[in-house]
């Protein structure tokens, strides 16, 4: 795909989500597309407060430590943003997905600032 083909996929996906949104995983959407990566899926999670996601990365990070495996990029730093907010602040996140790998952007969704990033591997579908 050419670079003005990855633009047009680009701006389409993004202006798929609320405008807000969109602007606060950018970024990201950018640093997939800088490295060569094209975006093929693009999914909005439940907005929840953020102790609830704290908990469930909070235990991803804790297993990963104690069975001595390989922290996930971006894992800790999430984490620790999560931990700074209020407990009952409003957060989603949008799963940006390649073939390679997917990023999971934790996003405030009051004030829309992207919270974190964890990088997961890709998703492996049926029929792939």
């Amino acid at each position: 795909m050419n670079k003005n083909t990855s633009t047009a996929v680009l701006a389409s996906q993004l202006n798929a989500l609320p405008r807000a949104l969109a602007r606060a995983v950018e970024p990201v959407f950018q640093e997939l597309t800088r490295d060569g990566e094209i975006v093929h899926g693009v999914r909005v999670g439940p907005c929840k407060p953020a102790a609830e996601f704290l908990d469930i990365e909070d235990v991803r990070l804790r297993i990963a430590q104690e069975q001595g495996g390989q922290l996930l990029p971006g894992q800790a730093n999430l984490v620790e943003r999560l931990r700074a907010l209020p407990p009952e602040q409003p957060i989603t996140y949008v799963m940006l997905e390649t073939a390679t790998r997917q990023a999971k952007c934790y996003v405030d969704a009051e004030g829309q600032q992207l919270q974190g990033v964890l990088w997961l591997p890709a998703a492996q579908h049926e029929g792939r």
